[in-house]
């Protein structure tokens, strides 16, 4: 009679493994606000270990133990372009075999009536089966992120041995995480995604799918995401800063809308300067590279100023020295550092120029150019 009522435990866990995708609360999407840079999280790269146990006296001398533990590494993967505003942004993945380990045992103690000994009924199973799968989400909303990792067994075997007599079979699948999503607990969300974010020694308690005992949990993770990277920029006249030109730059990518907010991009020599201004024995460096400066971007994913051209001392002292007409030009590569700290180029090389004129100074950059008069 118990056997019966686990293996029909089995069966309906087992179909409804499926069930566990987390459906946004409807109310919720009313609140809906800005994703922030959490839009901008392409995948994540992590691991997790999660492990449960629990017993049950049920009386009469008839008790039983559960113990789960379960581990993997895995790259979650956003599915497409994060909507924004949005209420839950998802990323997850199907974990293999290979990179996952997990086990689980359960064994149920019952007296033999009036035979001598106890009736132990076991099972237990190791083999990492292939619907595991673990899902993340940010709520940006109630300022919340939950993990959940969902590990499954292969084919299990039952055992019953004692009061003379000992069997077994094999039996469906069983899960190495809790039954349904909800009962894992959220952390707060870090004000961006950070180079890592980490959740040591999450405790909660559910009632186990297989065997109806409270099974405690403690859950662990820590996830390294990735970015997207953009297509390209655009350029903006912002205005003079007495001799230097100041441009104002926009991060695109083609038909998504994604926040790149809190990113931090930074300018790279492409090689090949040139400044005409300079000659033997001047008081200043040729200017023939840029100064590798780096910007934060706002959350209208603006990045600037880039302010291009000469200082008003130098503008003065190469007219002195009849330097003038000249100036620089440089190449700007473009680089955007993402969560995990690798920096990565975006957009074409940009060309810059500094023009020193005898009465007008120009500033260049990516095509767009401004000139004005000095005296």
């Amino acid at each position: 009679m118990i056997v019966s009522r686990f293996l029909w435990l089995f069966v309906t866990r087992s179909m409804g493994l499926w069930a566990l995708l987390v459906i946004a609360d409807p109310s919720a999407s009313a609140q809906a606000t800005t994703c922030g840079s959490w839009a901008s999280v392409t995948g994540w790269k992590g691991e997790y270990r999660l492990t449960g146990s629990g017993s049950l006296d049920y009386g009469g001398g008839a008790s039983a133990t559960v113990n789960y533990s379960s581990s993997a590494t895995m790259h979650l993967k956003r599915p497409g372009p994060q909507p924004c505003p949005s209420s839950a942004l998802y990323w997850g993945e199907q974990i293999e075999a290979s990179n996952a380990t997990g086990s689980a045992s359960y064994q149920l103690t019952v007296p033999c009536g009036s035979e001598p000994g106890n009736s132990v009924e076991s099972w237990s199973a190791s083999q990492v089966g292939p619907t595991s799968s673990a899902d993340l989400l940010v709520n940006p909303t109630q300022g919340s992120i939950v993990f959940y990792p969902l590990l499954d067994s292969g084919p299990l075997t039952l055992s019953v041995v004692g009061c003379g007599s000992s069997s077994s079979t094999t039996l469906p699948m069983v899960s190495f995480t809790p039954v349904g999503q909800s009962e894992i607990p959220p952390i707060n969300l870090p004000a961006q995604p950070l180079k890592t974010v980490s959740a040591t020694s999450i405790q909660f308690s559910a009632v186990d799918g297989q065997s109806g005992i409270t099974v405690n949990w403690t859950l662990s993770f820590t996830f390294t995401p990735d970015c997207d990277v953009p297509d390209g920029e655009l350029t903006t006249w912002s205005g003079w800063y007495t001799t230097l030109g100041e441009w104002e730059q926009t991060l695109e990518s083609a038909g998504k809308e994604i926040s790149y907010a809190g990113l931090t991009v930074t300018e790279v020599d492409a090689g090949g300067g040139v400044d005409t201004c300079h000659f033997k024995g001047s008081a200043y460096d040729p200017f023939d590279k840029v100064t590798g400066s780096s910007w934060q971007v706002d959350d209208s994913n603006n990045w600037g100023t880039d302010d291009i051209g000469w200082g008003a001392l130098l503008v003065a002292y190469y007219r002195l020295k009849d330097s003038a007409p000249c100036g620089f030009t440089l190449h700007q590569q473009m680089q955007i550092a993402c969560w995990d700290g690798s920096k990565n180029n975006y957009g074409p090389v940009n060309t810059l120029q500094g023009l020193i004129g005898t009465s007008t100074i120009t500033s260049e950059r990516a095509g767009h150019s401004r000139t004005r008069s000095t005296q």
